[in-house]
């Protein structure tokens, strides 16, 4: 699932961040006469950026601080995902243990209750 997610991530930032590029270099290409330098929060409108006032260094700072953005938040997003995968694998884990041990509990056992004890209260550990 980890695995996944991070792939889905990492296209979803790739793509986001390329959409505004390819929309530069179209315009570039089919030599209009105004480039509007659209920011991959406007590159998604349907409409046209109006601002005549952006320039290509505007342009790519304001890249820059998307894209960085962007990635911070992916991050924390992914952290928290990743920390949920890993606090819940090592849950189970731990009660898979004591499944184990339940199972292999020997009833005829002199310390038998004094384990069962043992185990109850690692069972109420787990559960706060």
């Amino acid at each position: 699932m980890m695995q996944r997610l991070t792939r889905y991530f990492m296209f979803a930032y790739f793509y986001y961040n390329i959409i505004p590029i390819l929309q530069l270099f179209a315009e570039v290409i089919s030599h209009q006469e105004v480039i509007t330098f659209k920011s991959q929060s406007n590159a998604w409108y349907p409409w046209h950026n109006h601002n005549h006032h952006s320039t290509f260094v505007g342009f790519v700072f304001s890249f820059l601080i998307q894209a960085s953005a962007e990635f911070a938040a992916i991050s924390f997003i992914m952290s928290g995902e990743f920390l949920f995968c890993f606090l819940n694998t090592q849950l189970q884990l731990h009660f898979d243990y004591l499944t184990g041990a339940l199972s292999a509990l020997d009833a005829r056992s002199p310390n038998a209750l004094l384990h069962l004890k043992t185990l109850i209260n690692y069972h109420n550990q787990l559960l706060r």
